[in-house]
């Protein structure tokens, strides 16, 4: 009976906390809604655009280096490749810092949670994973969703 309510307790515990950190939706445009799941699709879109930027600004850096005036065709065209590419990124780029900003208040509302959080999606996890790894940390914790403290409180010791 103990380990029925054990997982009924962890299953319970893995749904809030997917709710907790894909709840938040943004409006992008009409049609398109964005949430937590969109930032590395966000970041692999923006990705060329930040390299062509870059080289651009290569592109614009190493012709000054070799003498060539502000108005020289070759710098020109820098800053044409530089600002076309900008403005391909802008829109993902907007999308990006409000998602990030959400994600900002989470980390400054449940700080050990998004730790935790960041820790295994940059072990490369998938949000699932992340959500169910977190659920079980918390059920272990006490079943406290939000309290994950690494100290003795309670008789649990720790985050695990």
């Amino acid at each position: 009976m103990k380990h029925v309510k054990t997982s009924i307790l962890a299953s319970v515990l893995v749904i809030i906390v997917t709710f907790m950190f894909s709840s938040s939706i943004i409006a992008y445009s009409s049609n398109s809604l964005y949430d937590y799941d969109d930032m590395d699709e966000l970041l692999s879109l923006m990705e060329p655009y930040i390299e062509r930027m870059e080289s651009a600004q290569r592109m614009e850096a190493a012709a000054l280096e070799l003498g060539y005036s502000d108005n020289h065709y070759v710098i020109q065209l820098a800053q044409k490749e530089y600002q076309e590419a900008l403005e391909a990124c802008e829109p993902y780029q907007e999308v990006y810092e409000d998602l990030q900003a959400r994600w900002e208040l989470k980390e400054q509302e449940y700080p050990d949670a998004t730790q935790i959080w960041s820790y295994l999606k940059n072990l490369g996890y998938n949000n699932y994973v992340c959500a169910g790894i977190l659920g079980n940390i918390m059920a272990e914790s006490g079943g406290n969703t939000l309290y994950i403290q690494p100290l003795v409180q309670g008789g649990f010791y720790g985050i695990c």
